[in-house]
């Protein structure tokens, strides 16, 4: 074997073991700082998402709540409140063909505002009524309701309380 032959089979072999030791050794060391950077951007990118996500989930929720409010009244102005209450409660009586003898409003605590309605209404007048509440403007809630016949006369005498919260709107500001 010739010199030249000698130091290329020395060559060769000082790559050959300098790569089965990249292999054991080296892998091992540079991958795992690899894999730690891949580990460490995969949770920077979930924690990212996340984050996105709870901010959705509180514009989203933000939304309805501002929807919400809408069919309630506002805290701010109780005397406010309490005329557009009666507004709408008469208008509900006028549309239903309603007779109504006494009214009342009804203030319990500071966060519920009612309207206490009474009278003597053919029954038809008195289920479309309520029929109406159902669909009003404001958040409106029976709390009441009794209702006693006039056999003579074919009428119901009635009494309803009506019952909507008072809020703190966000929406407002």
């Amino acid at each position: 074997m010739t010199e030249r032959e000698r130091n290329l089979l020395i060559i060769v072999g000082v790559i050959a073991i300098a790569g089965i030791s990249y292999n054991f050794f080296g892998s091992g060391v540079l991958g795992s700082a690899v894999n730690s950077n891949m580990i460490n951007r995969q949770a920077a990118v979930r924690l990212l998402s996340s984050r996105f996500r709870i901010e959705t989930r509180y514009r989203n929720t933000e939304r309805q709540l501002v929807a919400l409010e809408k069919g309630f009244l506002s805290v701010e102005n109780l005397e406010e409140s309490k005329v557009k209450l009666l507004k709408e409660i008469e208008q509900l009586a006028v549309d239903a063909g309603l007779e109504v003898k006494e009214k009342n409003i009804l203030t319990g605590n500071d966060q519920i505002i009612g309207v206490s309605l009474g009278g003597t209404a053919v029954p038809k007048d008195v289920f479309c009524f309520l029929q109406q509440v159902t669909a009003a403007k404001i958040n409106l809630k029976v709390n009441r309701l009794q209702v006693s016949s006039v056999p003579e006369q074919r009428l119901l005498n009635y009494q309803i309380v009506l019952n909507t919260l008072l809020v703190e709107k966000k929406g407002d500001r």
